[in-house]
């Protein structure tokens, strides 16, 4: 009782899986840093664990490419290296430190404005880690510096290390946006069967945005079956568009609706799903042959997906 609650919970705020793999990505980085940690002792424990709270700039959707994500990490550790010495250095400075401050906060304001414009709000967020070291003792000291610098190096480099080697797994979270974007084309089947008004278009966006998102971002192997499964999805749902008053074939719509919802129920369990039948679905018109095609191609590719889909 407990799990099942607990499992729809979920289910309804992570629909797409996201918090819920980057939990674990964070959870198997924390142990690795503690070893790290406990391994080297590095003398500066703000300046080594400061760098962990930007970490989280890697997983954000906005990224949409392993190049895009790795650029702005290394982006935030290089500005927040550079600002945290600095501050470090000239904060006993008082008056010149006002002055700096505003300085290093405009140059990284327009360097991420300019080539890193998805992700204005790290500019903050880089001056705040970069004042964490502020209060460290003895002020404005070369040796105090090394040891920051050598402390965020270190850090930087363990997170690095954990993002490339922990499991690719964003194909989970591309098949649970493809899952809901299923519940949306059912409604539209349905929809369209009974001559209603189709649902909002707009609620298909976001999961139509993760779908596109994810899709950049799962391993090589699956790619090709991934952009093949989202297009023939999307010929179905242009199909509807262009069905006519005059198709009175409300069992070929039914089956179709059918199949994709036992697709929704296999996706959920990683099962294969068995081919269907023409003589089942029974299509009439051309239109109702290319839906039959486009359906069958997208339970061979998810067939073959489930040979690669992570455990």
């Amino acid at each position: 009782m407990f799990t099942s609650n607990l499992a729809s919970w979920l289910e309804r705020n992570d629909p797409y899986g996201l918090y819920r793999m980057t939990f674990h990505k964070a959870l198997f980085t924390a142990v690795v840093m503690v070893f790290v940690y406990w391994l080297f002792l590095p003398d500066r424990f703000l300046a080594f664990i400061a760098p962990v709270i930007v970490v989280f700039l890697y997983e954000l959707p906005t990224a949409t490419s392993f190049q895009e994500r790795d650029c702005i990490l290394l982006f935030v550790f290089t500005a927040i290296i550079i600002g945290s010495i600095s501050f470090y250095l000239i904060f006993p400075f008082r008056f010149f430190f006002f002055f700096y401050a505003i300085l290093f906060l405009a140059v990284v304001y327009f360097i991420i404005a300019d080539h890193f414009p998805k992700f204005k709000n790290a500019s903050m967020l880089i001056i705040a880690v970069s004042t964490i070291n502020l209060s460290l003792q003895p002020a404005a000291n070369l040796g105090g510096a090394y040891e920051i610098l050598m402390a965020s190096l270190l850090s930087m480099g363990t997170l690095f290390v954990c993002l490339i080697v922990f499991p690719n797994r964003y194909l989970i979270i591309w098949v649970h946006a493809v899952r809901q974007f299923i519940v949306c084309l059912e409604k539209r089947i349905e929809a369209s069967v009974h001559q209603k008004m189709s649902p909002e278009y707009m609620i298909e966006i976001p999961h139509l945005g993760m779908m596109r998102t994810y899709r950049r971002l799962v391993p090589k192997s699956c790619f090709r079956d991934v952009c093949q499964l989202s297009a023939n999805l999307r010929n179905i749902e242009f199909a509807l568009f262009n069905r006519f008053e005059a198709d009175n074939n409300m069992r070929f719509w039914w089956t179709v609706r059918r199949y994709l919802q036992l697709l929704k129920l296999h996706m959920k369990h990683q099962k294969q799903q068995r081919l269907p039948c023409l003589l089942r679905l029974r299509p009439e018109t051309p239109l109702q042959n290319l839906v039959s095609e486009y359906l069958i191609k997208i339970i061979m590719c998810w067939n073959r997906l489930c040979n690669n889909y992570p455990s």
